[in-house]
C-alpha cells in the first residue's frame, strides 16, 4: 500500500471511489435518493477538485499495488490548533487491514503544531464510532444536520495530538 497526496489527474477515481463508499457505508443509514443527491453536490468533480487545491485542506489516498484507490482521507485546517477531518473511507474489501489508520497517522504527520483532531461522525454508523474510540477520541457533542428536511444525527468526537 501507497499513502500519498491526491493530485488532480485522482480526480474522477475518488469520486467513483467516494460513490461506492458513500453507498457501502450509508445504505442502511440514509435513504438511497438523499444520498444520490449528497454524492451529486458534496463529492462533484468541482467540489472534489476545490478541496484537491485547496492548501488548507490535505487530500491523502492510499492506493493498492495497481494503483487502485483503497482508502482516502481529507483534513481541513480549522485555526492554529484544531484540524477537522472532513472523511476517512476505506474500501469494504480492505477494512480492517490496518489503512485507516495508516492514513490517520501519516495525514497527522503533516500537522506537527496542531494540538486536536475533531470529526462528525452519524450516531448509527457504529463502525466508525468503534474504530475512533478504540484510536482514542472521546465524544464531545450531539448535533444534528438537515439535509432535505431529513434529520440525520451526527456525534462529534475529538482527540488530542500533540501537547
Amino acid at each position: 500500500m501507497n499513502i500519498k497526496q491526491a493530485k488532480v489527474s485522482d480526480c474522477l477515481a475518488i469520486k467513483d471511489f467516494l460513490h461506492r463508499s458513500w453507498e457501502d457505508t450509508y445504505h442502511s443509514i440514509i435513504p438511497k435518493k438523499l444520498i444520490s443527491d449528497i454524492l451529486s453536490q458534496r463529492h462533484s468533480k468541482n467540489e472534489l477538485l476545490s478541496e484537491i487545491t485547496d492548501p488548507s485542506v490535505l487530500f491523502l489516498l492510499a492506493k493498492n499495488s495497481r494503483s487502485e484507490i483503497v482508502g482516502l482521507t481529507t483534513l481541513k485546517i480549522e485555526s492554529d490548533t484544531d484540524l477537522f477531518m472532513g472523511r476517512l473511507y476505506i474500501d469494504k474489501n480492505h477494512q480492517k487491514k490496518g489503512i485507516g489508520k495508516a492514513l490517520l497517522l501519516e495525514s497527522l504527520r503533516f500537522f506537527p503544531k496542531h494540538q486536536h483532531l475533531i470529526i462528525e461522525v452519524q450516531e448509527k454508523n457504529k463502525n466508525a464510532i468503534d474504530f475512533y474510540t478504540h484510536l482514542g477520541f472521546l465524544m464531545i457533542a450531539k448535533s444534528e444536520m438537515y439535509i432535505q428536511n431529513k434529520v440525520i444525527k451526527t456525534i462529534l468526537l475529538t482527540k488530542i495530538i500533540n501537547t
